[in-house]
């Protein structure tokens, strides 16, 4: 393992040589000048030639945004999984969780020595699976990672584009004023005082995300491809809204009870954070819980309704196929992580991974036959790391290659 890691540390050194010399990178800069950098260690013209280097493009600021992350983390945060290897015995580690943790407990030193692979953010696994060139690379038009972005309709139909932040909005008919903030999203004014039964519907497009905090302030972070629709004041003796595809909500304790309706399912909650997923093109409608108590309802076939309740750590799985509802102990992050801005896969198949894909990248993706679609996938990724990179660990896991052409995705069986 320790040979594995010094060999690796020295191949990584080579990459990033030869990936800061290509030929289309018109502004270029040694790894050690951002490893002094990132330790505080640069001297005065080092300061500068660095300064240039930052200036001179978004996607050098962005990269070195990426580097200071890596470099904050502590080791415990560190994932073996996420180290680069080709050997078939780390590969199988990959799919055994559980040894990888008995791993992780015994070489927290080891990791240490691999960090500076990590400061590359996984470019290295997309490095070696790719089949381009360098020039290639550098012509490859980037998917974004800049994702608030949202659609408000408001009671009397407008749409309002919102990425314009920093903006107040008006709802004509109710009368209230909405800010629309940056950093804190959508903010409904609190105890709005009209009578009204007035609704408005918060829409996140694929790859698109927003946060919204209602009339009695409870949070909702509305994931991508999703829907939420809700009154500006809650008035009536329940606060209810009603929502498409995945959100998490903080909800403001109350003596009113809280109702998230979906197609399938009601959750019901008095003050709790919990996670409701009921995309469409999912199998199943899961409600996770990490704080509180919720009960979650459901109609079976006989028109008979069936009820569960939860506790933190608890899911409710509602499966479309025969209409059960299920509960079970998970690990939350899991379901719950991408509000902190990864995604948590531990067991999902191929396909599930590439649809959570699709939905946050705005891709749409082809897999062909010969590819095992229902390989059981394990890791923690970045979702703010381009397309192209999760891509290649995505491929280095499973044992595929890709190929996009803008924002279509072929996965293939390796070449």
């Amino acid at each position: 393992m320790l040979t594995f890691l010094k060999n690796a540390r020295l191949e990584s050194k080579m990459f990033l040589k030869r990936i800061f010399q290509m030929k289309k990178v018109k502004q270029t800069i040694e790894w050690g000048l951002i490893s002094r950098k990132l330790n505080n260690k640069l001297t005065e013209q080092e300061e500068r030639q660095f300064e240039r280097w930052l200036s001179a493009s978004e996607k050098n600021r962005q990269y070195f945004r990426q580097a200071q992350a890596y470099h904050q983390k502590q080791v415990e945060d560190l994932d073996l999984d996420l180290v680069p290897d080709t050997t078939v015995g780390f590969m199988q580690k990959l799919n055994h969780r559980n040894k990888v943790r008995t791993l992780y407990r015994n070489f927290r030193v080891a990791a240490a020595i691999v960090l500076p692979l990590m400061l590359v953010g996984g470019t290295y696994w997309y490095y070696q699976n790719s089949k381009t060139n360098d020039e290639q690379l550098a012509e490859q038009t980037p998917i974004a990672t800049i994702r608030t972005k949202a659609t408000l309709i408001t009671t009397n139909g407008a749409e309002l584009d919102l990425s314009a932040s920093g903006v107040d909005l008006t709802d004509s008919i109710a009368g209230i004023h909405i800010v629309n903030d940056s950093l804190q999203g959508l903010s409904y004014p609190k105890e709005a005082e009209t009578t009204l039964t007035a609704f408005n519907t918060l829409i996140t497009p694929r790859g698109g995300e927003y946060k919204l905090t209602l009339a009695d302030g409870t949070q909702v972070w509305l994931n991508c491809e999703s829907e939420l629709h809700y009154p500006v004041a809650f008035n009536g003796d329940v606060r209810k809204v009603s929502l498409k595809g995945e959100a998490f909500f903080d909800v403001t304790k109350s003596t009113k009870p809280f109702i998230v309706e979906t197609e399938d399912v009601n959750v019901r909650v008095l003050g709790t954070r919990f996670n409701v997923s009921a995309y469409r093109d999912e199998d199943a409608v899961k409600t996770t819980l990490t704080r509180g108590l919720v009960n979650v309802e459901s109609k079976l076939v006989n028109g008979s309704l069936v009820e569960v309740s939860l506790k933190p750590g608890d899911q409710a799985e509602y499966l479309r196929s025969d209409a059960q509802l299920l509960r079970q102990t998970v690990d939350t992050t899991l379901y719950v992580g991408w509000i902190d801005g990864y995604f948590r896969f531990e067991g999902q198949t191929l396909d599930q991974v590439m649809r959570n894909l699709s939905r946050w990248y705005d891709v749409d993706y082809h897999i062909s036959a010969g590819v095992d679609r229902q390989k059981r996938l394990f890791g923690k990724l970045n979702r703010q790391d381009d397309f192209d990179i999760i891509m290649g660990m995505v491929s280095k896991i499973a044992g595929t290659s890709f190929e996009r052409d803008g924002n279509q995705v072929k996965v293939s069986p390796k070449k």
